[in-house]
């Protein structure tokens, strides 16, 4: 028992670690020994458990995909049936899952041969989001209005996430991590009036859909 707990133990910190230098340098730029210090883990034990360096980075895509599933099947039932306001909970789910954005802007940048992982996680969950704002103003999914209305607002709502997690994630980092600087950089003084304009754009992309 206490071999399969101290195993579990291993698996668990080594992924917390690699999850920090793959956010931060991508499948390419992250280094094994950096992951391996931080974890206080050696190399026979890495590979023990995940074979190689890209098992290890599948291993941290699953689990921040899983993650960011889970909390969007917990939360959409929640969120508003007002067109901008639902973009923008959706925006906001995003940007609260600052990991999974991080690796799929690396992935955009340097694919990898194991294929586009985050991206076939990201695409599912616009088809559950598009599937439930069709609902809502109660689409044609079909509809060609439609779909150029979704593929806007989708526009819309990757520029905001993408660029205000790599902004929010540099501010963290160039002020040492500290927890004053993650409240700073998860509360920008401009962040209500952005979403305002964005949820203006979004609506304006769907004015012509029943």
């Amino acid at each position: 028992m206490k071999e399969k707990t101290s195993t579990v133990s291993k698996r668990s910190i080594l992924l917390w670690a690699a999850r920090d230098q793959f956010t931060q340098f991508g499948s390419s730029g992250a280094r094994i020994d950096t992951i391996l210090e931080a974890a206080q883990v050696n190399k026979r034990h890495l590979y023990e458990l995940f074979l190689t360096k890209d098992g290890l980075y599948m291993a941290v895509l699953s689990e921040v995909s899983r993650e960011i599933e889970a909390a969007f099947a917990a939360e959409s039932g929640f969120w508003p049936r007002e067109i901008g306001a639902l973009y923008v909970s959706f925006i906001d789910l995003l940007c609260e899952h600052r990991e999974f954005i991080l690796l799929r802007h690396w992935e955009d940048l340097s694919p990898t041969l194991n294929g586009p992982r985050i991206q076939e996680a990201m695409t599912g969950l616009w088809a559950k989001f598009e599937a439930l704002v069709c609902n809502v103003l109660g689409a044609d999914p079909n509809d060609e209005k439609f779909k150029t209305a979704v593929a806007q607002a989708r526009l819309w709502s990757e520029l905001y996430a993408v660029s205000s997690t790599i902004i929010s994630t540099k501010r963290v980092r160039d002020a040492e991590n500290s927890e004053e600087a993650r409240k700073l950089a998860n509360q920008s003084d401009t962040q209500k009036a952005v979403y305002a304009q964005i949820a203006r754009e979004i609506r304006q992309c769907f004015e012509d859909i029943a």
